[in-house]
This record gives structure tokens, C-alpha cells and sequence, in this order.
């Protein structure tokens, strides 16, 4: 899932977050992600500024990053 595009860290909590899963548990995988350099929220920005900002305004952009995390 990570090798195909940058996530934010929510993105990826919703994603791994279930009733069956402890949300410290979520969050310490999370930590090692970004411990390990596998979730950075600098880079998903980035790749999210990266592809839209030719399509779509600065207002627009912004309010994308800010529903994703």
C-alpha cells in the first residue's frame, strides 16, 4: 500500500484502526512507520501539492490536505 502513494498519517490510521485493534497499538505502528522513514507527512504533502497544483487553485489545495490529515 505505501509503495504506490504518499498517505498522511490519518489516512493511514483510519485505514488500520478496527474495533478489533488497539488504537495505542495503531499508533506505535504508525510511530515505527515514521521512525523508519516509511510515512512522512512532509513527502505526502508534497506529492499531493506536487500533482494538483496545476489543476486545481491554492484554495482548493489546501482544503484537500486539510480533510486528509
Amino acid at each position: 500500500m505505501l509503495a504506490r502513494r504518499e498517505y498522511s498519517r490519518r489516512e493511514l490510521q483510519d485505514r488500520l484502526s478496527s474495533p478489533d485493534v488497539d488504537d495505542a497499538e495503531v499508533q506505535g505502528v504508525l510511530d515505527e512507520f515514521e521512525d523508519k522513514g516509511w510515512l512522512s507527512e512532509r513527502r505526502f504533502v508534497d506529492a499531493v501539492v506536487q500533482t494538483r497544483r496545476r489543476r486545481f487553485g491554492a484554495a482548493r489545495v489546501l482544503h484537500e490536505l486539510r480533510e486528509k490529515g
